[in-house]
């Protein structure tokens, strides 16, 4: 009997299984469904902003993590999520200049070729950082090469490294504009102050506008500093290290014209007894920040280096008992040089940190963070050192910014009034910080700057940033009374203001019923 051929399967309807093609379909199904995912979708100009800040806040926070596990790119996997990610990061040529060098295992890595070829149009920054003192010499044999190219240097490394580097360091580095030098701190094998080789800084100091040093010593000349310098930072983080006088730091910077920023950290530890030339003034120095300095040589090197307009960052953190003294003595040359080309308008008051800023920057910031004693003690005795300052610039106060102060009664209350009388033409007072406003007497200074005792006669706006009232408000029957207080202390002002505080909602609604304006975070807000 012959076979019915209709009852044989047909090859024509049913082609072979293609499995690339199915796999392939697969892959576009994957795709097609990631590409509906918001995070996908975002514009790549917003992707690129993400990739950046990410990289900045690994890169920074977590730098001596990363250091220490030998990982250079934290942010490397962002490109692993999916294809359009990896395709705007390769197009975000921000994320690619900057050169980081933290293991021995990178040279000839891919992830270094990477950034070498997608940064070929534009300058490096060359990041090189370990804290093991076998692995300095490797790193810099990887770094080599590519420093031509470098506008940025930054070199964590064994000082005993610097010895081989001198042989095989370019002659000229054409872009070079910012050099960074720090001594492994954080490890044990080297002597506190470890001096600086002078001639790490004579070959890179051709064109060099910003130059940091941490936790080295240096030895302080008219020639140890590049005179195109326009920032400079030296750092020292140990103590123990080699003393140096004001005369020596003085004679060093006088050549540098051009500076702008200058930061001091631990540096100078003796005034001088001679007087320096008048005409060594750094005219073009905007910024000054001098940390843990001798008192006396505050006033020395304000009245030879220092020009009027300068911005003034002093910070008084040794724990020596000649230290407190001799502050009083700081404070009056510097009441002097305000108000200033630019009064201040605003008053910040943290711990024992005053701060006086216009609208757009620091004018001049006293930290005494040496004042020993109770917290009232310590309180009248920062008033007490304040004084001469806002006895010159006072009247002129608008703003006043009260972060983390504490208001108890007795001394401490005599203490603030007292200063509050100094500044009567404040118009914003703001509270910042409070997890505990009642505990901490914020209901208390409030009536007084707005109530009878009126001790701001012309504050019109009341301000608390970053606290909370979610345990304190009308809804919290044990503190029922509280928020009743600021509302009736507020009942005259034009305008209360929450920013990201915590606080109920219908505690808002009673204090509209009072208060003429209420600004509210409601993305902030405490259900």
């Amino acid at each position: 009997m012959a076979e019915d051929s209709s009852l044989q399967p047909s090859t024509a309807h049913n082609p072979p299984l293609d499995l690339g093609f199915a796999g392939l379909s697969l892959h576009d199904l994957l795709a097609q469904r990631n590409a509906a995912q918001p995070a996908v979708r975002a514009p790549s100009e917003i992707l690129a902003h993400i990739f950046q800040s990410l990289k900045d806040i690994l890169d920074n926070q977590n730098a001596p993590f990363y250091i220490r596990k030998k990982v250079p790119y934290p942010w490397i996997n962002t490109m692993q999520v999916c294809r359009r990610w990896r395709e705007v990061a390769l197009d975000t040529l921000s994320l690619w200049t900057v050169l980081r060098i933290r293991h021995p295992g990178q040279a000839g890595h891919p992830l270094n070729q990477l950034v070498l070829d997608h940064s070929v149009m534009t300058s490096l920054v060359i990041d090189v950082r370990t804290f093991k003192d076998d692995d300095s010499n490797a790193l810099l044999n990887i770094a080599l090469p590519h420093l031509v190219r470098a506008r940025v240097i930054a070199f964590m490394i064994s000082p005993s490294a610097f010895e081989s580097l001198e042989l095989h360091v370019p002659t000229f580095l054409p872009l070079l504009t910012d050099l960074e030098l720090i001594s492994p701190q954080y490890s044990n094998l080297y002597h506190p102050h470890v001096r600086l080789p002078a001639s790490v800084l004579r070959w890179f100091a051709s064109g060099l506008t910003k130059l940091t040093i941490v936790d080295y010593a240096i030895r302080w000349s008219t020639t140890c500093f590049p005179a195109t310098l326009m920032e400079l930072s030296i750092i020292k983080m140990r103590l123990g290290g080699p003393l140096t006088s004001l005369h020596q730091v003085i004679q060093a910077l006088s050549g540098l014209r051009s500076l702008q920023r200058l930061e001091l950290h631990a540096v100078i530890t003796q005034a001088m007894n001679e007087e320096s030339a008048k005409h060594a003034t750094l005219h073009k120095l905007e910024s000054l920040k001098l940390f843990e300095v001798a008192p006396a040589a505050v006033v020395q090197f304000l009245d030879v280096l220092v020009p009027s307009s300068t911005r003034i960052h002093v910070s008084f953190t040794d724990d020596s008992p000649l230290t407190f003294p001799l502050i009083p003595r700081v404070i009056p040359p510097l009441a002097a040089r305000l108000p200033g080309p630019k009064p201040p308008d605003t008053l910040v008051l943290f711990k024992d940190r005053i701060i006086l800023s216009d609208w757009t920057s620091t004018i001049c910031s006293i930290d005494l963070g040496c004042i020993a004693g109770t917290k009232e003690g310590r309180w009248t005795t920062t008033r007490d050192i304040f004084a001469p300052l806002l006895d010159t610039c006072g009247f002129g106060i608008t703003t006043l910014i009260l972060d983390h102060c504490q208001f108890e009664e007795g001394p401490n209350l005599v203490a603030w009034e007292v200063l509050f009388r100094q500044i009567p033409n404040v118009q914003t007072l703001t509270f910042r910080r409070y997890e505990r406003p009642k505990q901490d007497g914020v209901a208390q200074i409030v009536e007084r700057v707005s109530g009878s005792d009126l001790w701001l006669p012309k504050l019109k706006t009341l301000s608390f940033e970053h606290s909370n009232f979610a345990q304190i408000g009308v809804l919290a029957l044990k503190d029922a009374n509280f928020f009743a207080q600021i509302c009736t202390a507020a009942a005259g002002l034009d305008e209360v203001r929450f920013k990201q505080c915590k606080v109920h909602e219908p505690d808002v609604a009673f204090l509209r019923t009072a208060v003429r304006r209420v600004v509210w975070d409601v993305y902030k807000q405490h259900l």
